[in-house]
């Protein structure tokens, strides 16, 4: 397993906030024509406290809206990139339990990935805080609140 990654953030006047990551992993568990994927996510957040508007309400400590987008990937346990020989009914040959089931390693497995997405509010009144979310996910066969 090798990876390799980046991350970046912009901030303008700490009102409006640019996060970025981009991650580029591999594994030799997998089909040789698919060792490797890109990885990436982006997340913006707005710091509504920071406004001119919003000066005139000294009771809100903070009050933001964020949200994220990107990929995430993971490997099936079950690709294995050599032969797995099980004994099943048990099968002499020549005095000896020889195997009864093959699985051939399949050259074109390729990485799971994901699709994430989440949007969420940060709200802090009076120096107590409150923090709410939704994540989305998306997978290539259903998709999971």
């Amino acid at each position: 397993m090798s990876s390799f990654f980046a991350n970046a953030s912009y901030s303008y006047l700490d009102k409006y906030i640019l996060t970025g990551a981009l991650r580029y992993d591999g594994s030799d568990i997998i089909g040789n024509d698919n060792q490797f994927t890109p990885l990436w996510n982006v997340g913006l957040r707005w710091n509504l406290h920071r406004e001119e508007f919003m000066k005139r309400w000294m009771w809100v400590d903070q009050f933001a809206v964020r949200g994220g987008f990107g990929y995430t990937g993971s490997i099936d346990k079950n690709a294995l990139p050599f032969v797995v020989m099980t004994l099943g009914q048990s099968v002499i040959y020549d005095g000896q339990t020889v195997p009864t089931s093959f699985s051939y390693p399949n050259p074109n497995v390729k990485w799971q990935t994901k699709q994430d997405m989440n949007v969420g509010l940060d709200l802090s009144l009076f120096d107590y805080r409150l923090g709410c979310a939704r994540p989305e996910s998306f997978t290539l066969f259903f998709r999971t609140e």
